[in-house]
């Protein structure tokens, strides 16, 4: 068993200053240390091994989107010279609640009946032109596409002329 002991440590650092370090009856021990991993290394891998097996056992859940629009409902329309997309879509909104006396309710007073599926379904209108929407029925008139990530990606992806150009007319 090899053994090494250590009093004293002697240490130069940048300005050539010698610190000491008095250190009692310390002993590393390199056997014991080789040892201690040989016999614990079978019982680490058989844990990874086991928390793998777990692991596979289960199966990822992917939320719908809170951000997204119907499929179809694009489309295009001008108005005093300014052009317009209409679609319907969803929003991350603060959650349905339930009161003390068992109704439900929200924190904007919007009515349960814009959910479907768990998540509400607005009407919005984006003008491409001033880069502003409005979501029917929500309480808030027109207001700039930065409050709404929704609004925000449509626009990107429907406003440039090319693309806006391509969606159906109402």
């Amino acid at each position: 068993m090899a053994t090494l002991s250590v009093n004293t440590v002697s240490i130069l650092p940048l300005l050539g200053l010698t610190v000491y370090f008095s250190l009692i009856n310390v002993r590393v021990t390199l056997t014991a240390l080789i040892f201690s991993f040989m016999f614990n290394a079978p019982a680490y891998s058989q844990s990874l091994q086991s928390q793998m097996a777990v692991e596979s056992q289960f199966v990822e859940l992917i939320p719908p989107s809170q951000f997204s629009y119907m499929k179809g409902s694009v489309k295009r329309f001008t108005e005093s010279n300014k052009r317009y997309i209409v679609f319907s879509g969803t929003t991350a909104l603060p959650t349905v609640f339930t009161r003390m006396d068992g109704t439900t309710g929200n924190p904007m007073g919007i009515s349960d009946s814009k959910i479907l599926t768990g998540r509400w379904i607005w009407e919005y209108k984006v003008d491409c032109d001033d880069l502003t929407y409005d979501r029917a029925s929500d309480g808030v008139s027109w207001r700039p596409l930065r409050f709404d990530p929704t609004a925000i990606a449509m626009a990107e992806l429907f406003c440039p002329d090319i693309k806006w150009s391509t969606l159906p007319v109402i």
